[in-house]
């Protein structure tokens, strides 16, 4: 597998965009999963952050995330469309092709799939004609989409091709793996990786700052286990390596994708040889 089947997530990395990139370059990767904050938060403006990703020459396999999203009333609806427009945008800008959709988590959002299914279809009008796609990403601290199979019930409920799964291992992992095994692999268009920094409990900003990357952190047997799994099931896309913790932020970014790097090449041993 090597690392041309990895990207590198910029959420476990510190500095500027350009530092970020350098790093992940330096450490070997072809392909980055980038977060929107690295292009609106670039001091010359997301045109010359989007040059500077496309001057890297790394792949960009997603742009994570719009939040919060669907089912909501028509008004704040409209308003999270114009977000999405701009998403998309950027997507274009920096020559990815999926952008990811995490599920509301909302007081107020409906619960009504069919509802949340239609919502996830416009984006999916909206992303037809430039050629992207939308991935669906069920979090555990989700108003009403919580995990892989209801959100895989509203994907196959939007009737669009470019709608797909974002499996999150972590999360994955704390909940049901064999939820999976229904869902078709052409469906799934991102796995993320990432082992917790102690128990699997917590959702959630305070959980999601206690993710490593495998190998590093608990249940590296069981994101192995998933790896082999959706490879045995077809899955031919990315596996993004997207952890972040406290210990990643006091490093410098070189040093935190050279542990990235070794967590891949841990994982492709591991696959060689499953002991």
């Amino acid at each position: 597998m090597g690392l041309s089947g990895f990207a590198l997530g910029t959420a476990a990395l510190t500095g500027t965009l350009e530092q970020k990139l350098h790093a992940v370059v330096a450490a070997g990767f072809p392909a980055i999963v980038l977060g929107a904050k690295d292009l609106v938060g670039h001091p010359r403006g997301v045109a010359a952050a989007a040059r500077a990703v496309r001057k890297s020459g790394l792949r960009v396999s997603a742009l994570v995330e719009l939040r919060d999203f669907e089912g909501l009333p028509p008004a704040e609806l409209e308003y999270k469309l114009e977000i999405a427009r701009s998403l998309l945008e950027m997507s274009l800008g920096v020559r990815s092709d999926l952008l990811v959709v995490a599920s509301s988590t909302v007081a107020h959002a409906s619960s009504d799939r069919q509802r949340i299914a239609q919502d996830l279809a416009t984006l999916g009008t909206l992303a037809t004609p430039l050629k992207l796609r939308i991935g669906y990403r069920a979090l555990p601290e989700g108003r009403w989409i919580k995990d892989v199979a209801a959100a895989a019930e509203v994907v196959a409920r939007t009737g669009r091709e470019n709608v797909g799964l974002v499996i999150d291992a972590c999360d994955l992992l704390a909940s049901a793996v064999e939820s999976i095994a229904a869902v078709s692999a052409g469906r799934i268009f991102l796995a993320q990786l990432s082992g917790r920094n102690g128990e699997l409990d917590g959702a959630g900003e305070a959980g999601a700052r206690r993710r490593l990357f495998p190998g590093e952190g608990a249940n590296a047997e069981a994101v192995v286990e998933l790896v082999r799994t959706l490879r045995g099931a077809g899955y031919v896309g990315a596996f993004s390596l997207d952890a972040a913790s406290d210990e990643y932020e006091h490093s410098l970014p070189g040093a935190v994708a050279d542990r990235a790097r070794r967590s891949a090449e841990w994982i492709t041993e591991q696959l060689r040889d499953p002991g």
